[in-house]
């Protein structure tokens, strides 16, 4: 009977550490997704930037054409859709944070049950 309870309780073991082992790499991967994101996301912040510019000093020394709100220029285009891609990017990093807040209370609680039996 007590071998079995041994026997169990390493079988029990291997599993929790096989499982931590595994939310620890799904860990590190959600981190460098996040790290992207980031890093994504500035590039897409300084692109904003730089098109918000160049979109201004069109303006201000455009003496030929006039723009109208039913015909946006190409920077205006451009920057309207680099503004869509930013928000589709800063709503994906914040789903990929979330989810590795539940993983790390998750792996918390595997943890916190694993010391708890050795």
């Amino acid at each position: 009977m007590e071998n079995a309870l041994k026997k169990d309780s390493e079988l029990l073991k291997q599993r929790i550490e096989r499982q931590i082992m595994e939310l620890t790499a799904t860990g590190k991967q959600l981190q460098q997704e996040i790290t992207k994101r980031r890093h994504l996301e500035q590039r897409l912040s300084q692109q904003t930037d730089e098109l918000t510019v160049a979109n201004k000093q069109t303006k201000e020394t455009s003496t030929k054409h006039t723009h109208t709100a039913s015909h946006p220029g190409k920077h205006d285009f451009q920057l309207k859709q680099i503004e869509q891609q930013l928000h589709k990017e800063i709503a994906s990093r914040k789903k990929a944070e979330e989810n590795l807040a539940q993983l790390q209370v998750t792996l918390d609680n595997i943890n916190s049950i694993v010391f708890k039996h050795l």
